[in-house]
């Protein structure tokens, strides 16, 4: 079948359980935060959709005799490999190449897969089978997947996947917990524990493919684990360290924590240094902290903006300007306690955000203050982002692009007056 954008948005209003800042968005689809990035994924589903580009942009599938999204299509000749390019290329052409992980994404991934479902079976149990017909039933459907496939930064090794159980790495929990794993297997099916990451575009999907994108060796079974999970089921956390104690502690908060968590890591950071405290740290999700205290300005910044709003600071306090910041590390939920807090006791609000304006997570944390905070605000509230465009590639050209602190420490002298 060929899914118009109608039918995509009412798909998305299924009762999945999106939380920002505490509060339950109960429709994705009219949510303010979510909806502009509904309507624009909508629009790629219309566009193969339209009568116009059935020849072009859909395939005739032998199986089932109906036309079929040409991003299923799998490919047995070179004719066949350039309809796939064209849906590609059409779609990338709607969003400006913005969209990275949009729906065509994931379904590569999968029609790669059954195109040679044999490699499953080399051992004669029968997974090719799985692999094609779930290929077949996202084809049918249409649908849209997002996909967690990489273990954790620690884990990105495949000996720090399968540490053996009861080997002691460091003073954490982090052989009995790194890699997702099945812990236990009965008639009902299977139970696993343990970490995937890399879910983007989650929360405009259909379901989330979890499984694997690194080599596994013999010994490493229970890790060998591929399964598809519905978004609409209860429970989703979303946290982002700044430091390398933020780090340790949050994750071992997320193993601890009986529902699904996503941890972001910001790259950039991976080669930074911080203090670690001695013994176990397990920090509580959905906590903001306030890392420098001032009067007159509230910075909040997340992940790798983190150490730059503290520099920032830093250069501000010379001038007279007390800036207080707020690392706000978690997303869902969004510690709003915290954050009005600081606004309440400053009168000012600057976010410093990695991520394009657009649908950036300053919105959700503007939106929040402006409606519960209105009567301490002082000024307007300033958002710091990147630009509306494709982070470019160079060097140079990303650090022009990407929030410094001297223009944080700007944008905050002139919100001062």
């Amino acid at each position: 079948m060929l899914r118009t954008g109608e039918q995509y948005i009412k798909a998305l209003q299924d009762r999945r359980q999106v939380y920002l800042g505490g509060e339950l968005v109960t429709n994705v689809t009219t949510h303010p935060a979510f909806r502009n990035a509904v309507r624009s994924v909508a629009s790629l589903y219309d566009v193969t959709a339209a009568p116009n580009n059935r020849d072009v942009l859909t395939y005739l599938e032998p199986e089932t005799n109906q036309h079929c999204n040409a991003i299923f299509l799998r490919p047995k000749s070179a004719a066949d490999l350039a309809r796939r390019r064209r849906v590609h290329e059409a779609w990338a052409d709607c969003t400006w190449g913005l969209i990275g992980r949009a729906p065509d994404h994931v379904a590569a991934f999968m029609t790669g897969m059954a195109c040679m479902p044999e490699i499953a079976d080399a051992h004669g149990q029968g997974f090719a089978k799985n692999i094609v017909s779930y290929w077949r039933y996202i084809r049918d459907n249409d649908l849209f997947l997002a996909y967690a496939v990489v273990p954790p930064a620690g884990a990105k090794g495949t000996e720090a996947v399968a540490i053996p159980q009861g080997q002691a790495v460091g003073k954490t929990e982090w052989a009995e917990n790194a890699g997702l794993r099945v812990v236990k297997e009965d008639d009902r099916g299977i139970t696993v524990w343990g970490f995937k990451i890399l879910a983007t575009g989650a929360v405009l999907a259909d379901e989330v493919l979890v499984g694997n994108v690194l080599p596994l060796s013999p010994g490493q079974e229970q890790y060998a684990i591929t399964f598809a999970v519905p978004m609409a089921i209860p429970g989703l956390k979303v946290v982002v360290p700044s430091t390398p104690a933020d780090m340790i502690g949050l994750f071992a908060a997320a193993v601890r924590d009986p529902d699904p968590v996503i941890v972001v890591e910001p790259k950039v950071l991976y080669a930074s240094k911080g203090e670690v405290p001695d013994g176990e740290i397990v920090d509580a999700l959905g906590s903001a902290k306030v890392l420098r205290e001032g009067s007159d300005v509230t910075i909040a910044a997340l992940g790798a903006m983190v150490p730059k709003a503290l520099e920032a600071a830093e250069t501000l306090a010379g001038e007279g300007i007390g800036a207080e910041v707020v690392d706000v590390r978690s997303l869902v939920p969004l510690d709003v306690t915290t954050i009005s807090g600081s606004v309440a006791r400053t009168g000012r609000l600057v976010t410093v955000e990695e991520s394009p304006r657009l649908c950036g997570w300053g919105a959700e944390v503007a939106s929040i203050v402006a409606e519960e905070s209105f009567f301490d605000l002082d000024g307007p509230i300033v958002r710091i982002t990147t630009p509306h465009i494709p982070l470019p590639s160079a060097d140079a050209l990303e650090d022009l692009a990407i929030p410094s602190s001297a223009a944080v420490a700007e944008r905050v002298r002139a919100t001062m007056g």
